[in-house]
Order: structure tokens, then sequence, then C-alpha cells
């Protein structure tokens, strides 16, 4: 980035004067989105090497955005210490895409629950909820930075296996009409973090 903002790699000029490294990660996901198809990948590295542009470049892609609803989402707080956070976070995320197809979904509340099962449970009936009002292929695309806070203040293990459960489900084809893609971006810590749950990506 510039001045520890991202940048946009679609440019020529500047993906040329990225790294090695960030060209061909930027190159392999933008080639593979452009062609409609399904990517669950992380990318991870130190700060200030690259992996906002890689986002906020693939959020901007034109082509991209008719193959997918692309929601971008940047979480610029603290570290995130309540796993219903995290959680509303996601279906927000996944509510303003889908309202890119006109689908309108109910605010997910989860002031209720304590138990990272009882959260888990009412975010995936939600999930399915919402995608019986698809009635044609949907393909989202959800572009998560920062998303080791999103587990590394959570207070167990349990409760980073419920989070990472939820994009986990996102592999499992149980959504019938809708399709969910994501990138998940952040620092090196999110590569310990996300091995709980091996099989995300």
């Amino acid at each position: 980035g510039v001045d520890g903002e991202p940048v946009n790699l679609s440019d020529e000029t500047t993906l040329r004067l990225s790294s090695a490294s960030v060209r061909r990660c930027f190159d392999d996901l933008r080639d593979k989105l452009r062609k409609g198809v399904p990517v669950r990948a992380l990318v991870y590295g130190r700060r200030r090497r690259g992996k906002s542009s890689i986002i906020r470049s693939l959020a901007e892609d034109k082509e991209i955005n008719k193959n997918f609803l692309v929601h971008r989402c940047v979480w610029n707080g603290p570290r995130m210490t309540s796993l219903a956070t995290g959680f509303n976070e996601l279906s927000n995320a996944l509510a303003g895409a889908l309202s890119q197809a006109g689908i309108d979904l109910q605010v997910l509340s989860f002031d209720d629950l304590m138990r990272a099962e009882d959260i888990s449970a009412r975010f995936m009936h939600w999930l399915s909820e919402a995608c019986r009002g698809a009635k044609t292929t949907l393909r989202v695309l959800l572009l998560v930075d920062e998303f080791q806070k999103w587990l590394v203040g959570l207070g167990s293990v349990q409760e980073r296996q419920a989070l990472l459960g939820a994009f986990r489900h996102f592999n499992e084809r149980a959504l019938g009409h809708v399709q969910v893609s994501f990138v998940l971006c952040g620092l090196r810590n999110l590569r310990n973090l996300v091995n709980e749950s091996l099989d995300l990506v």
C-alpha cells in the first residue's frame, strides 16, 4: 500500500511495483474469480505487505463483480472478544451480499445467547432460511480483511472452532442455490488460528 493504505492492484504499473508474492497471489485469485470459479482462500503475512491491497483490488474488479455478489469486510476496531460479534459481522456480510440480488433478510441477534453451540445453531438456521430465498444460482464472494481480529480475542478454542465452522459450512454445498466463496486475509498468526479447522480452505 501507500502510507499504510491499500492500493488498486488492477493498475498495471502499481502491480508491477508490488512484490512477486503479492503479484502471484493477486493474479491467481483474480484469474479464478473472473472465470466464476469458486474460491476459498487464506492470505496471511506480515504487516504492510499488500494483503489489504489484494482484498480491495478484488472487491473493485468489474469482471469479478459480474460473476459474484461481492461484499468486502474490513474490521477496523480492536480484536473481537465476543463470539456473537463475529457471527453478527458474518451475517451482516452475507445479508449485504444477498441484498444485491433483492433478497432482504431479517437482522440476526444473539443477545439472549451465551453458549457457542447455541450461537452457531441460530446462525446456521438463519443461513438456511436466507438461502431459501434464492430461486436461481447466486455466487457470493466475501472478502474479509484483518480476519485474525475475529479469532484471536475469543475466549476458547471452542468459540474459534464455532466461528471457523460457519466458514467451513460454505464448503459443504448445503446452501441450495447459494454458493459462497471467500478470501480471508490477516497477519501471520492467522495460519495457526485457522489450523484449528483443518478443512477450512
